[in-house]
């Protein structure tokens, strides 16, 4: 079949159907579609039709498969997997022109710069404020803040060397455990200390294990 080339799909579409003698209406049944679908494309009512159903109008009026895409690519109607391409070389070429700009590169690290500043006052207060909340009840139960804070100290030096322990943490306060209840915190302290006793007894672990 002769592949016309004329300036818009409507027109195309309008000129290819009329040629193979099927009516706008019966064309748009056939791709399971309003009977005036076909029409709205052609008038103009319908500029951007997709890609699936542009394919199957084009198939239903004997175009050669072969053909499609290319005509559907000369009027910038893409299949899903050509739009993603397109994207991804778009933004490859992008990202390489923007990381040879010494500009760019500039205001990259400039922003960079504020961003760990910004984090490092938000961290510093935030240790100002546990500190200070810490004080606080250790001047009500001296011994039971300093085991406290003992192993907490214990177990955030040893994150760099125990990738465990990093991801134990990590995992852990990324939880807001405020939400829980008093029952789901009693059973975490639970199963927590069961844990412990577990891994000391594998560990040999010698006399009575404190509920500690």
């Amino acid at each position: 079949m002769l592949v016309l080339k004329v300036n818009s799909f409507a027109d195309f579409l309008k000129i290819s159907r009329k040629k193979s003698g099927i009516s706008s209406k019966n064309l748009a049944r056939k791709v399971n579609k309003g009977d005036a679908y076909v029409s709205q494309i052609e008038n103009g009512r319908n500029k951007n039709p997709d890609y699936v159903t542009a394919y199957k109008l084009l198939k239903a009026i004997g175009i050669d498969e072969a053909n499609i895409e290319d005509i559907l690519l000369q009027y910038k109607i893409f299949s899903p997997n050509k739009l993603t391409e397109e994207e991804l070389a778009e933004e490859s070429y992008i990202t390489e022109k923007l990381m040879n700009d010494p500009s760019y590169q500039h205001e990259q690290t400039e922003r960079q710069i504020e961003w760990l500043e910004s984090v490092e006052k938000s961290i510093d207060k935030q240790a100002e404020e546990i500190k200070n909340e810490l004080m606080l009840f250790a001047n009500i139960n001296i011994d039971k803040f300093q085991l406290v804070t003992s192993n907490l100290n214990k177990l955030i030096l040893s994150m760099s060397t125990e990738h465990e322990n990093y991801l134990f943490f990590t995992n852990l306060f990324s939880k807001d455990l405020t939400e829980l209840n008093e029952e789901s915190k009693k059973k975490i302290i639970r199963i927590i200390g069961e844990e412990i006793k577990k891994s000391r007894k594998e560990n040999g672990w010698w006399g009575e294990i404190p509920d500690r």
